[in-house]
């Protein structure tokens, strides 16, 4: 009564909510009377993917009849991908970019950091590197002036050479 793929990518996300938790413990928390802090988005949206990680497992061990050798697809359908095919090619290369966002993202700051991590998050999803590289500028800046100028939100300074 176990769906094995729900479990192993739930198990993944879980996992790497864990590690995310961890990477973003260095990130200024800030209070109401100063600010949000660079902290806040990441800490809920890794928290999301965690619930949703859990709400994954908990379906996957509560879903339909599997028994081992068997095929997942219901009758007269196709079969299913395999857990690991290249249709999660993207998915896999966006994981990863967001991972190494956030552990680089105290030392290389917010701009460099964003502007890196969007150019290739642009790319991997089909844009011209010319097309991902004004993306990338775009949305840097645009996300600076909303919540480094706008909304006062400290976000990591440039400080690679600083350590």
């Amino acid at each position: 009564m176990r769906d094995p793929r729900d479990i192993a990518i739930g198990v993944f996300f879980l996992a790497l909510s864990g590690v995310l938790l961890f990477a973003i413990q260095g990130f200024p928390s800030g209070t109401l009377a100063e600010g949000m802090g660079a902290r806040l988005m990441p800490l809920v949206l890794t928290l999301c993917l965690a619930f949703l990680s859990l709400l994954l497992l908990l379906h996957g061990f509560r879903s339909g009849r599997y028994q081992p050798g068997e095929s997942l697809a219901p009758a007269g359908r196709a079969l299913d991908p395999p857990l690991l095919g290249p249709h999660l090619k993207t998915p896999g290369i966006l994981i990863a970019l967001l991972t190494a966002y956030l552990l680089v993202l105290e030392y290389a700051g917010f701009l460099a950091g964003n502007a890196v991590f969007l150019l290739l998050a642009t790319r991997s999803l089909g844009a011209t590197w010319k097309g991902a590289a004004k993306t990338s500028l775009f949305l840097t800046v645009l996300t600076y002036l909303i919540f480094g100028v706008a909304l006062d939100v400290p976000l990591p300074a440039f400080s690679l050479l600083a350590r």
